[in-house]
């Protein structure tokens, strides 16, 4: 019997919010995310995403905020 070994898989995204037209650095954003089962191809994949979705998110609140 082969017992799959609990890994805990993490994510953090980090990006840079640029003006297209001037280049100006607007905010820099980060998103993480993390599981705490068998982090197998399918599992690191999902946690890749919400990473990316939890950075993503913080977009509108950077551009009202400017």
């Amino acid at each position: 019997m082969v017992f799959a070994e609990r890994s805990p898989f993490a994510c953090t995204i980090n990006a840079m919010l640029h003006d297209a037209k001037t280049g100006t650095m607007i905010a820099v954003l980060e998103g993480r995310a993390k599981s705490e089962g068998y982090a197998n191809d399918e599992l690191r994949a999902r946690v890749l995403r919400a990473a990316l979705k939890s950075a993503l998110s913080q977009i509108p609140a950077a551009l009202a905020a400017n």
